[in-house]
């Protein structure tokens, strides 16, 4: 299996947590109005179920670099894309499903006899958050993905399941938010598959949470 680069990632995880930081000072002023709001909604009876309804998206574990497929060096680039879907159960915690899809595209040198390869994987997950202090929640999700993978003459496809813990930071006005999550994955064998091994990050939005 392909040994991933943390290089990259790390510095694109730390261009993205000063982003987040950034953005602060905008909403600070409009905490503690959406706060009594959001608090008198979830309390009122007569507040529906769509109105509970939660909706994320994310774009994360951007990476590029170089690496091994066997014992052939090649180039390769990585990003991520998931949705999410829950409910509000109340004003600390929401709990639902998503979909979650890495790519990643291996460029091999011309004289080693390998086309380019696009390895698309696919899978589904549960989570769990529950909002923690101020902006902070902490994360909770059980995956199951699908992963393509090469061994240097030929495709394979396999499924692994793997839960993850970690922790975001939400900020914004009204009912939407932006934001940071990192996840650390807790099967060993999901890490070799995935771009930066040991953590799962994305930037991601939120609605109605």
């Amino acid at each position: 299996m392909t040994k991933k680069l943390l290089k990259t990632g790390s510095i694109l995880l730390l261009i993205a947590v000063f982003m987040c930081s950034a953005f602060d000072a905008d909403a600070q002023r409009k905490r503690k109005k959406r706060k009594s709001r959001d608090e008198k909604e979830n309390n009122d009876p007569g507040v529906s179920w769509k109105q509970k309804m939660v909706y994320e998206i994310g774009f994360g574990n951007l990476n590029f670099g170089s690496t091994f497929v066997g014992n052939i060096p090649t180039n390769v680039f990585n990003f991520s894309l998931k949705s999410k879907v829950g409910y509000k159960i109340n004003n600390r915690f929401s709990a639902g499903v998503g979909g979650k899809f890495y790519y990643a595209f291996y460029n091999f040198p011309s004289n080693s006899g390998i086309e380019d390869f696009g390895a698309f994987d696919y899978g589904g997950l549960v989570f769990l958050k529950a909002h923690i202090y101020d902006k902070f929640y902490l994360v909770g999700e059980y995956n199951w993905t699908s992963f393509e993978f090469i061994d240097i003459n030929f495709e394979n496809r396999k499924s692994v399941q793997t839960p993850m813990v970690g922790i975001e930071y939400l900020n914004g006005l009204d009912k939407w938010k932006f934001g940071m999550q990192v996840l650390f994955v807790l099967n060993d064998e999901y890490r070799d598959y995935i771009p930066i091994g040991v953590i799962d990050y994305w930037l991601i939005a939120r609605y109605n949470f």
